[in-house]
């Protein structure tokens, strides 16, 4: 509904499209249009090993009409999103949903190789094409699927902190979060973190001031999602300026 070309593209899995409220919100509020394009399970790492075979078979030609897309329609900048813990481990948080206990570790198994290169072959041709990433750290997972676990903690009296604790978060998001952060330091790339807005130094929280963030286990659920836009104002702000410049 705002007027222009869309200037940035949104890119990624079933959590990209849970995200993407927030940054319409954001960009709505900022005058500036972009696209969403994805696909459940398909992180945006074209040619990449990220899983099984077959989860990476399915994925190929959507990511590789992607990449093509970005080329021809020359978008300033990519939100690069994705369940990223998922990628780097190969691996859930163990009994997630009904069966999910936070006393059993999660796995530490380190697969982040494939999605280092991956990611880096892709934000160098990014570079090469004059397209800027801004890559987006996943939220925390709260293993329970949060409203019937909220639903279940209010029916029984007991307490609606419901979310692992952060220790147990950092463990799990750790490998993620390094290999993002080490992708963007290499590459130039603009990075947004929802963690800070989501957790504090004691707890994450599944419900905040009435509103219930998650709509599952790790998606966030629309209203979470825009109470998160204020995050991407700061990069939106660099696009609208970068538009500004070049219509001058």
């Amino acid at each position: 509904e705002t007027a222009g070309e869309p200037r940035f593209l949104v890119w990624g899995d079933s959590h990209a499209a849970a995200i993407a409220p927030a940054i319409d919100l954001a960009a709505r509020q900022m005058g500036i249009s972009g696209m969403f394009v994805g696909r459940g399970s398909c992180p945006p790492l074209p040619n990449t090993d990220f899983g099984p075979p077959g989860a990476v078979k399915r994925c190929i030609d959507h990511n590789s009409a992607v990449m093509s897309l970005i080329e021809k329609r020359k978008f300033a900048f990519v939100f690069m999103v994705g369940y990223w813990p998922k990628y780097v481990h190969r691996d859930e948080l163990p009994g997630q949903g009904i069966f999910f206990d936070p006393r059993v570790v999660p796995s530490r198994t380190d697969w982040s190789t494939p999605v280092r290169k991956g990611l880096d072959a892709t934000l160098t041709k990014f570079a090469r094409q004059g397209s800027k990433a801004v890559l987006v750290m996943d939220v925390p997972e709260m293993g329970y699927d949060v409203p019937e676990a909220l639903a279940r903690a209010a029916a029984s009296g007991r307490s609606l902190d419901i979310a692992p604790s952060v220790e147990y978060t950092n463990k799990r998001q750790a490998l993620a979060r390094r290999v993002l952060a080490d992708a963007a330091r290499s590459s130039g790339a603009l990075v947004v973190d929802p963690m800070s807005a989501i957790c504090d130094a004691s707890r994450c929280h599944a419900m905040r001031e009435g509103t219930v963030l998650y709509k599952d286990g790790d998606h966030l659920s629309a209203k979470g999602a825009e109470s998160l836009s204020a995050l991407f104002r700061p990069v939106l702000s660099i696009m609208r300026e970068s538009v500004q410049a070049a219509s001058r």
